[in-house]
């Protein structure tokens, strides 16, 4: 991303995980074999009720399910993108729930709304600042125009007044003005306000004019991150699909496992819109990222699952059914931890962006974790043919590479034979 934000959470995310894999594979085993004994004391009967049921029934239903998929598919990627999202300050630190976002409410209720923006102009001639000024003060939607033209009284010179006064509007070649705009810092008002200004100031100035406040700081965010939203998704939809590539080694598995995942996020994200929830976009970068590691988890489980028992199992249909018997409860668990969690956070937050942001987690596991138990089963009974014809590939490759480094140590061995013997040979007849 140009917006270094993202390198931040990049690091942030990689660093978590790293940290997770190293505890797991290091710090859990010593644990569990220094409290084995407590372990086994304390075992106790499963509470959850045998699935066989629930397994047999929604492979029942995995054509209905498929329909579904494919009917909610693209109304849902087209919502997913049409989300109000929020990009400055005001989405999270001001925002809904937080004290500064009630103090703002309070002041605005009594004074009006007041946005501040500074416009920067180069300091080439008062008669031009000054006309600039009042046609600024004369749009509807501005408060106030503060500049030197507009201040210092006709037949005034600015020489006249402390430097230390004129160095706060005039200095370096450029002149400031501070525009106070009836507006939030970030709505569909504000940014046409800030646009028109922008417009207006042109018509005076060509170049080197500079705008600065929330209003423009807010639409460059949006500008670079939107471009970067882009780039960054399919870069790490390409990512995810070559690991299971590389982890399968067949396209049909990487089709099979990335719908579900593309279509829980689909889904979850789609919601917002037909709610008219308002969400912080870089949450929804978070978010995304972490249904997306959440999803693929459940989903290599349960190819992996199946893989393992189609090899002794000719029947597909059943090798599906014991798949899913087998990885019910490790990803019932997984999924329902987080959704529990991200509900957690949605009922217990004061804060409305972070309670939305809670939300979206805790909806996602759930659609993911739902996602793979149902539709997953079915496509890779679909992809099943071509899946098994790559796999036995594989193999077959593995095993052409194993027989192929045995009969080479099988030559050296020889030729190793060979030497030794000439070399006793050459003894002997000495």
């Amino acid at each position: 991303m140009k917006f270094t934000i993202g390198m931040d959470m990049g690091f942030v995310l990689a660093k978590g995980i790293v940290w997770s894999i190293l505890t797991v594979l290091f710090l859990m085993p010593a644990l569990i074999i220094r409290f084995n004994n407590l372990i086994m004391r304390t075992r106790h009967k499963s509470f959850v009720p045998p699935l066989d049921h629930f397994v047999k029934m929604q492979f029942k239903v995995r054509y209905v399910i498929a329909a579904l998929a494919i009917i909610l598919a693209v109304p849902c990627y087209v919502a997913q993108g049409m989300n109000d999202f929020r990009y400055g300050n005001a989405a999270i630190g001001s925002g809904e729930g937080s004290r500064s976002y009630e103090d703002k409410k309070v002041t605005d209720e009594m004074f009006g709304e007041s946005n501040m923006l500074i416009v920067i102009v180069p300091d080439t001639s008062t008669v031009k600042e000054g006309k600039l000024s009042d046609r600024l003060e004369d749009l509807p939607y501005v408060k106030s125009v503060t500049s030197m033209a507009g201040a210092l009284p006709p037949g005034i010179p600015e020489d006249f007044l402390p430097r230390s006064l004129t160095s706060q509007l005039h200095d370096g070649g450029y002149a400031r003005m501070v525009v106070i705009v009836k507006s939030d810092t970030e709505s569909a008002k504000a940014f046409h306000c800030i646009n028109e200004i922008k417009e207006i100031t042109g018509e005076y100035y060509s170049d080197e004019t500079y705008f600065v406040g929330t209003t423009p700081a807010t639409q460059d965010m949006k500008e670079i991150i939107s471009s970067d939203y882009n780039s960054v998704n399919g870069i790490s939809t390409l990512g995810v699909a070559l690991v299971i590539l590389v982890s399968f080694s067949s396209m049909a598995s990487v089709i099979a496992v990335m719908i579900p995942i593309e279509l829980a996020i689909f889904v979850n994200m789609a919601l917002p819109y037909l709610y008219g929830q308002e969400l912080v976009f870089l949450g929804y970068l978070m978010v995304s990222s972490m249904q997306l590691g959440a999803t693929v988890d459940y989903s290599i489980l349960m190819t992996n699952t199946y893989l393992s028992v189609r090899e002794n199992e000719p029947d597909k249909k059943k090798a599906a059914i014991a798949a899913v018997d087998q990885c019910v409860l490790s990803i019932l668990t997984s999924g329902t931890v987080l959704t529990v969690a991200g509900y957690g956070v949605y009922k217990l937050s004061s804060v409305k962006a972070i309670a939305t942001m809670g939300q979206l987690i805790g909806r996602g596991g759930f659609f993911g974790m739902t996602l793979v138990l149902t539709l997953l089963p079915w496509l890779l009974n679909t992809f099943d043919s071509r899946i098994m014809k790559d796999r036995a590939k594989k193999q077959a490759k593995k095993k052409k590479r194993m027989e192929k480094k045995a009969e080479m140590r099988k030559i050296k061995g020889q030729e190793s034979d060979i030497v030794n013997n000439k070399a006793e040979g050459e003894e002997e007849s000495v």
